[in-house]
């Protein structure tokens, strides 16, 4: 396991008990030039027909939110921050505190898993990813994001 500020448990934990620092982190990206990720992740999900759809490190669930606004599509959402969980029910989302290394969801439980931009935050990241693997069904589909080793070349 490598451990650092981005994937330490407390530090993490510390960051987004509140939702300031994930605002902090996200206005890095506004006015970036290119898609919106987030809409090219949406667009990715819906070609896949998922009947059953998990979000792990939900944060505020936006994203989640746009996926259940579809009515084929049964939305569950998870983040360890007690305050994102809150955040992600107030937008009307099925949201569930827990940790993406021991999930609270029985075997083959949905078609697919959305880890948008918080795998970096894992501590025992192989045991994260078994647990995902654990609750896709066979066939399901991991859909993942995460930033480049330079993607804050043009704000350092």
């Amino acid at each position: 396991m490598r451990s650092d500020p981005l994937n330490d448990g407390q530090v993490v934990k510390q960051e987004y008990a509140s939702e300031g620092g994930l605002k902090a982190r996200a206005s890095i990206y506004n006015g970036a030039d290119g898609d919106d990720a987030n809409d090219l992740l949406v667009d990715l999900v819906l070609e896949r027909q998922p009947r059953a759809l998990l979000e792990v490190g939900c944060g505020p669930g936006q994203l989640a939110q746009r996926l259940a606004e579809q009515p084929a599509i049964d939305v569950k959402a998870l983040d360890i921050s007690a305050r994102m969980v809150q955040l992600a029910r107030e937008r009307g989302v099925d949201a569930w505190t827990g940790d993406v290394q021991l999930l609270p969801f029985a075997d083959a439980s949905f078609d697919a898993v959305i880890a948008a931009w918080m795998l970096y935050h894992v501590p025992d990241l192989p045991q994260g990813v078994a647990e995902i693997h654990r609750v896709l069904r066979p066939g399901g589909t991991l859909f993942a994001g995460t930033n480049g080793e330079q993607h804050l070349q043009d704000v350092c």
